[in-house]
């Protein structure tokens, strides 16, 4: 008749050092069948790694390790083995997965370019750490550490991950890349081991620069001196606008609002440096006081301005001769008095002005010339007198 078929499973970790015992072929016999005296071993095709990953006592069946086995290398083993009675044991050997593996990434660093106007809920993809353990000892979970934070700030980002999702780093609140240019983080991995086992993945974040700043003037108002006498091409004062963006983004240039002040170009500004210089003479009478818009404007595709005020004050030059005003108090406004007047008898008024700034006017108030004698105005004989019939 046909021969007996019988199938014998057996189990053994990996890892454990050779000549290890796993089993006993006999124990695939049904008992009381007596002593087999000794097996035919039988590899399937393809199975050849018996022979090297195992030694086989062919007289009395015992089955031990040749070496330490790796179940990630190979799971499973399988081979026949027939007594010289013809019965036939199907022998199975399962090699049972210990957590001899930690959660790894593909690599050890990854930096990430992140735009600091990247709005929050923006998610960044991460490479998903492998571990070739099976079941609870494969990766399980992961875990962010955010390095070189500040103590009490709310995080930054935060990890999302799921079974079959994808591992992903999501932003929580807006980056600047003027208060930090960088950031450093660390994402862990753990497996569901006894201890765990962990794997690490340090991601450097890199802050994009965007032009979210506007020019700052160093002050909101400057207030400078000058002479007027000046020539032109004078330096002013210096304006300075700082401005923290990067590149064209933090280039501030500098230029006058002719709509809003100084429409004659009494002044310009230097684009670069920012220094304010006299262009035209200037003339305190006509103007004491300059007033002027400067604005500092930034190299961005959509440029961000600022705005400072200047205030010129001009200082006054002794540039102007006196002027000297007579009054003539007769009924006609001419110069005429009376032979008949006295000493004393108001003749005219003298008024002297300087439109330099403290100037002293002379003759005003009681500066009203009269008759002194008769000798001093004889001249002035055969004129009508003041108030005279």
């Amino acid at each position: 008749g046909a021969a007996a078929v019988y199938n014998l499973s057996l189990a053994v970790d990996e890892g454990l050092p050779a000549e290890t015992l796993v089993g006993d072929i006999r124990a695939g016999l049904p008992a009381g069948a007596g002593p087999p005296g000794g097996f035919l071993l039988s590899e399937g095709s393809g199975e050849s790694a018996v022979l090297a990953d195992f030694h086989v006592q062919a007289e009395t069946g015992i089955i031990r390790t040749a070496r330490r086995l790796d179940r990630e290398r190979r799971a499973r083993y399988s081979f026949a083995a027939a007594t010289l009675r013809g019965e036939v044991v199907q022998v199975e050997i399962a090699v049972t997965d210990v957590n001899d593996h930690p959660p790894r990434f593909p690599r050890d660093c990854l930096q990430l370019n992140v735009s600091e106007l990247s709005p929050p809920g923006t998610a960044f993809r991460l490479p998903a750490a492998r571990d070739p353990d099976a079941g609870r000892f494969g990766t399980q979970g992961y875990a962010l550490l955010e390095e070189g934070g500040a103590a009490g700030e709310p995080p930054l980002f935060q990890l999302r991950y799921g079974r079959p999702e994808p591992l992903e780093l999501v932003l929580l609140r807006r980056l600047d890349r003027e208060r930090a240019e960088a950031h450093r983080l660390l994402v862990e991995a753990w497996d569901g081991g006894s201890p765990r086992r962990r794997g690490r993945l340090r991601v450097s974040v890199r802050v994009l620069d965007e032009n979210d700043n506007a020019p700052a003037f160093s002050r909101g108002e400057y207030r400078a001196r000058l002479r007027e006498d000046a020539p032109p091409g004078t330096a002013v004062c210096r304006l300075r606008a700082t401005d923290p963006d990067l590149g064209a983004n933090g280039e501030v240039r500098y230029a006058i609002n002719r709509r809003q002040s100084d429409p004659d170009g009494y002044f310009a500004v230097e684009e670069r440096s920012g220094v304010l210089r006299l262009r035209r003479r200037l003339d305190r009478e006509a103007r004491a006081l300059h007033r002027l818009v400067v604005e500092a404007r930034d190299g961005g595709a959509q440029p961000e301005v600022s705005s400072a005020l200047v205030s010129v004050a001009v200082l006054d030059v002794n540039d102007n001769r006196p002027a000297i005003r007579l009054l003539y108090l007769t009924e006609s406004g001419g110069p005429r008095v009376s032979e008949g007047a006295r000493p004393g008898d108001y003749v005219a008024r003298v008024s002297v002005s300087d439109a330099d700034e403290g100037a002293e006017e002379k003759g005003g108030g009681g500066g009203t010339c009269g008759v002194a004698d008769e000798r001093r105005s004889s001249a002035l004989q055969g004129e009508p007198s003041i108030g005279s019939p």
